[in-house]
């Protein structure tokens, strides 16, 4: 590669693909800027990508969000703008138009990236709040947050908490961080046009966290999940064995699914790029309804066999063979064969050349090929499985057996002791589970109880009327609301003392009846009305504070729990049957004063057996309540 990128414009050519066009690297305004000439070989106005090495893995919890407020104030310059949201290490800016057009939206653009102070800061950011408060998370997110805790490549699925708080210096200086020329790569399908100024500040490429550092104790590991998914995920070396492992995976994994269990939904295989170095690697199979239980068990006991059957586990009848990578090939030559494959190319590029890669084997995956033989990607699929963590359905979790699985532990922060002395507060609803306040910070217990120290915390939520939620590095939460707990003022208090202010994320006011009434019943009636706990609470009891990021991740008896609301108030079907009985018996007593006959038949008799008839509903309503009760 002859490039030398410095001050205005030094060009080089690179090695690409002949369908691409002439690829070449020159500098704009200090700005690596990857191009290639497809204007005689794609219809329509040239594309062009800004991307910078900005994402989610660079937010600590505090300004989580900042990356997706910069990207939504800057964008709404250019013809055809693209924004795209900001991924786990990069945010790429696109825009297709007339060169002319290309030119005022990349000037607008880096001018709003290097000043992003531009009318409507808080509309933008109260409607990303918004937003948010609606958006789900994938399972992948979920398995990043369960290797990486809330920080590094686990902090994009902890959601946009730091957002409420966020200041437009905060931004600012966020914006002169990331949005510098040293930590971008511009692409386009058109030679750069003439006029073409990137605003963009002086400032050096930022570096990504080791993908190898990780909360979990061990792999391989599993935890629990949905009923009708299992998935597997690993972190792997970057390489076009990769690439060639999840067709192999992708192609197992639906001829498997779909012959042996009839599933309808097709699996996913996906890899994404995290370092240099490494990927993280991601198998989700959906099971089939109507399964017997021995039936999902098979069909779960084969997709975490995968990995270990390819690498060439002694004794396996099924790995990586020379057809499967022939297929391989001549896929990479199909997907090179499209029209719209070299944008793709070009972004790939670009995103090599902003980890310090070189861009030639994105611009060429055909060249590549050569390097992927059977013992490359039975050697990928080996370390895959020596990382994998597995997510399971409650019950079919895996034996230990030669993969040695075990469940997922994690270490983020120096243990704090669950016994430590400190001011109690019952759970008003449900006493034997209390909050204890120590030097150290929060126990939830008191069987089995969890922890959620000072020292291992990431921020602090704080709501105007008392709610406070904790989260931990581990991605671990606790969410305290001040109503249902006994001296709930007095709790949220001493939060506010023990966790440091640098640590809280102020979110303002609460829409009306979201939180919690106080429980009416006193904590020692309560005591006695509560209808007995599911031993699976005490595992799991801080699915009581409704601090859970995913519910389906706690245990307990949801059913029971839900039951105790239910008693005070009367149901829809007690509403009815109590309004057609006195219905009734109001146009009798009507027809009493005056009879009303239709054809000869008086109306009389009818209303009276219809109050029967209604008073009856009435009265198995109300046993179905007592036995519901007890």
């Amino acid at each position: 590669m002859d490039a030398t990128l410095g001050q205005g414009r030094s060009v080089g050519p690179l090695d690409a693909r002949p369908d691409v066009g002439p690829a070449r690297l020159e500098s704009v305004d200090g700005v690596r800027t990857l191009w290639a000439d497809q204007t005689s070989l794609r219809p329509g106005p040239p594309r062009a990508g800004l991307v910078l090495r900005m994402g989610t893995v660079d937010e600590p919890l505090v300004l989580r969000g900042v990356g997706h407020l910069l990207e939504r104030l800057a964008v709404g310059a250019g013809p055809d703008a693209r924004p795209s949201p900001v991924g786990t290490t990069t945010t790429t800016f696109e825009f297709q138009g007339r060169p002319d057009e290309l030119v005022r939206a990349f000037d607008a653009l880096t001018r709003r990236l290097r000043d992003p102070a531009v009318p409507g800061f808080r509309e933008h950011r109260e409607a990303l709040r918004t937003q948010a408060a609606t958006r789900t998370g994938s399972v992948g997110e979920s398995m990043l947050a369960r290797r990486y805790g809330a920080r590094s490549f686990g902090a994009g699925p902890q959601g946009e908490l730091g957002l409420p708080a966020l200041s437009l210096g905060s931004l600012t200086s966020w914006a002169a961080w990331f949005a510098a020329r040293g930590n971008a790569v511009l692409w386009m399908t058109c030679p750069p046009p003439i006029g073409l100024r990137l605003h963009l500040p002086e400032g050096p490429a930022r570096a990504l966290p080791a993908a190898t550092n990780t909360f979990l104790q061990h792999t391989p590991a599993w935890v629990t999940g949905p009923d009708e998914a299992v998935a597997v995920s690993a972190v792997v070396p970057r390489g076009p064995g990769v690439e060639a492992l999840v067709h192999v995976l992708r192609n197992r994994l639906d001829h498997e699914l779909r012959a042996r269990w009839g599933a309808v939904v097709p699996p996913s295989v996906t890899v994404e790029p995290l370092t240099a170095e490494h990927s993280f690697l991601l198998l989700l199979g959906v099971l089939p309804d109507g399964l017997s239980a021995a039936r999902r068990a098979e069909a779960v006991e084969f997709v975490l066999d995968l990995l270990p059957a390819l690498g060439g586990r002694p004794g396996s009848s099924a790995p990586v063979s020379s057809t499967e990578l022939a297929a391989f090939a001549a896929e990479v030559r199909w997907k090179a064969g499209r029209p719209e494959g070299a944008v793709d190319l070009l972004g790939a590029a670009a995103a090599r050349l902003l980890v310090g890669l070189d861009p030639g084997p994105a611009l060429a995956p055909e060249s590549t090929l050569d390097a992927v033989e059977v013992a490359t990607v039975a050697e990928l699929a080996r370390q895959a499985a020596a990382t994998a963590l597995a997510m399971v359905p409650a019950g079919l979790e895996p034996d230990a057996g030669s993969q040695a699985w075990a469940p997922a532990a994690s270490v983020a922060f120096a243990p704090m002791a669950a016994d430590a002395p400190g001011e109690s507060f019952p759970h008003l609803e449900k006493p034997e589970i209390e909050l204890r306040l120590t030097a150290e910070g929060l126990v939830l217990g008191p069987d089995d109880p969890l922890t959620f120290p000072v020292a291992g915390t990431d921020v602090v939520q704080s709501w105007d009327d008392g709610r406070r939620v904790i989260v931990l590095a581990d991605a671990n939460r606790v969410a305290v609301e001040p109503n249902v707990w006994a001296r709930g003022a007095e709790l949220v208090a001493g939060i506010d003392r023990l966790w440091p202010a640098d640590l809280v994320v102020r979110m303002g006011a609460r829409r009306a009846g979201e939180a919690p009434a106080q429980p009416a019943v006193p904590v020692a009636v309560a005591a006695a009305s509560t209808p007995p706990v599911s031993p699976k609470v005490s595992r799991r009891s801080a699915a009581l504070l409704e601090g859970a990021p995913d519910e389906s991740d706690y245990e307990y008896d949801r059913e029971a729990y839900e039951r105790e609301p239910q008693d005070a108030r009367m149901s829809p079907w007690a509403a009815f049957w109590w309004a057609a009985l006195g219905s009734c018996v109001v146009l009798s007593l009507l027809l009493m004063a005056k009879p009303l006959s239709i054809e000869g038949v008086s109306l009389a008799p009818i209303l009276r057996g219809l109050a029967v008839f209604c008073a009856l509903g009435v009265y198995a309503n109300w046993k179905a309540g007592q036995q519901n009760r007890r």
